[in-house]
């Protein structure tokens, strides 16, 4: 029993010592945004925004996990722009889609 307490003890050492930070990135109900406001220098609205927003973080946070917790289309019956959203999401890289409640909609 001393011996596997200590084991558990020397692993806990050694993970929190050569431990490395990840970052988590969370979108959710971006519901279509496609497009930006237009009405700064940087994109202020969009999936530009994410896309700007993501890539400058991951710049400097290379363990990054992105994830988006779903309803990224919109759940009117606007299918074109349902479809340049999801054309659009690959650009994003995202590591895990969840599936929201809007998906189901259309």
């Amino acid at each position: 029993m001393v011996i596997i307490k200590l084991l558990l003890i020397i692993m806990m050492f050694f993970g929190t010592c050569f431990s490395e930070n990840i970052h988590i990135l969370y979108t959710a109900n971006i519901n279509a945004t496609l497009e930006n406001c237009n009405c700064g220098k940087n994109p202020l609205g969009g999936i530009d925004r994410i896309k700007t927003f993501i890539d400058q973080f991951e710049k400097n946070h290379p363990l990054t996990l992105k994830i988006d917790g779903g309803n990224y289309f919109n759940s009117y019956k606007f299918t074109k722009l349902n479809n340049a959203v999801f054309n659009a999401l690959p650009l994003l890289n995202y590591d895990v889609l969840a599936p929201g409640i809007h998906i189901f909609f259309e």
